[in-house]
């Protein structure tokens, strides 16, 4: 199997993710306590299109563009793709990064839409609340939350 045959999901988010597509159902894990990250190897899938009246157009679909597909919109959480078979240290603190500010802006949305009643959205207060409890803060992690 060759670089070419395969791609890999790394992702350092606590969360697992399920993304259902055509051509297969994926799952990445999450980072367990402890670890630098968690893997998901993917690989080309075929695919049909339906031209109507029983004909079907077959092909493949490269496993970097099943990847690229997965995570683009979990790239905040800290889901990336690879660029060789495992992450590199500058990935993973790259990944880390967009996933704390992704928590930050939370943060913040939350505390700003608490302040003000008539702009209280569901998604920040509910997601800020935890990221508050864990040791956040709209300046970021406390020396709890770390």
């Amino acid at each position: 199997m060759t670089q070419d045959d395969s791609a890999t999901v790394a992702s350092v988010s606590d969360q697992d993710w399920y993304a259902s597509r055509t051509y297969g159902v994926f799952h990445i894990p999450a980072c367990e306590k402890g670890k630098a990250h968690s893997l998901l190897l993917v690989m080309p899938r075929g695919d049909a299109l339906d031209l109507g009246d029983n004909r079907r157009f077959p092909f493949t679909i490269t496993a970097r563009e099943i990847a690229a597909d997965l995570v683009q919109d979990l790239a905040p959480h800290g889901v990336f793709v690879c660029e060789g078979q495992r992450p590199s240290e500058e990935e993973i603190g790259a990944a880390l990064n967009r996933r704390d500010a992704w928590y930050q802006q939370l943060v913040f949305d939350g505390d700003r839409c608490g302040r003000v009643p008539t702009t209280i959205r569901r998604f920040p207060i509910s997601t800020g609340a935890p990221l508050w409890r864990w040791g956040w803060n709209a300046s970021g992690p406390t020396a709890r939350g770390k």
